[in-house]
């Protein structure tokens, strides 16, 4: 579990190798107002890079593959409400607008596809 409250990137536990595929699945929610019903889901929230890399990645759906762009443990962070201050996944700061909730986040090797991203070619999401 990743609770919405974390400032900082947590491993996953799996090390992988550049070229190696890796899937990355998570379910949960993060409240920014229950009151209202204002939720995010996983795949608005999450983000994955690999320990050292200097590129972060932005998971397209709540269940996403991707090819290793290094060779490290595979870490993960929840943003919410705050801005990234560099492409390494640095926050602008770790003061975080208060949300609530948690993911549950499973990382495993795979021999599945990449997932294919319907983003345009060089788009980054940061």
């Amino acid at each position: 579990m990743i609770a919405a409250s974390e400032t900082a990137w947590r491993g996953s536990g799996l090390v992988v190798t550049a070229g190696e595929r890796f899937a990355v699945s998570a379910r949960g929610a993060i409240w920014l107002s229950k009151l209202l019903g204002v939720v995010m889901e996983p795949k608005s929230t999450r983000w994955v890079r690999v320990a050292g890399a200097t590129e972060i990645a932005k998971p397209a759906d709540n269940d996403h593959v991707f090819t290793a762009w290094a060779d490290e443990e595979v870490e993960l962070f929840i943003k919410g409400l705050s801005e990234w201050a560099s492409p390494d996944g640095d926050l602008i700061s770790t003061q975080r607008a208060k949300t609530t909730g948690a993911l549950r986040v499973r990382v495993a090797r795979t021999d599945a596809a990449a997932t294919a991203s319907a983003a345009p070619d060089g788009w980054r999401y940061l």
